[in-house]
């Protein structure tokens, strides 16, 4: 399977589900960034009780489209046991 297909199914599949606040945001790479996509647009989110502590729930494939990418480990830096 190539990975444009894989990543379609991914899409797909995640398209229905949603995530927390603190799930989204860690998958972003902080709230600040998740609070601007959501602002702009890029990511769809609901509050759906309209109280401080409602939950918010923003839509899986989106924020999946705007993961933050984790930085590589250089290996000849890393300390040898």
């Amino acid at each position: 399977m190539d990975k444009e297909r894989h990543f379609d199914n991914i899409m797909l599949a995640t398209a229905e589900m949603t995530a927390g606040r603190n799930e989204a945001a860690r998958i972003v790479g902080g709230l600040a960034k998740l609070k601007r996509l959501i602002a702009s647009g890029e990511i769809d989110a609901v509050k759906p009780k309209d109280a401080q502590n409602g939950k918010w729930r923003c839509n899986l494939s989106q924020v999946l489209l705007h993961a933050r990418t984790k930085p590589k480990i250089n290996k000849s830096n890393s300390k040898k046991s």
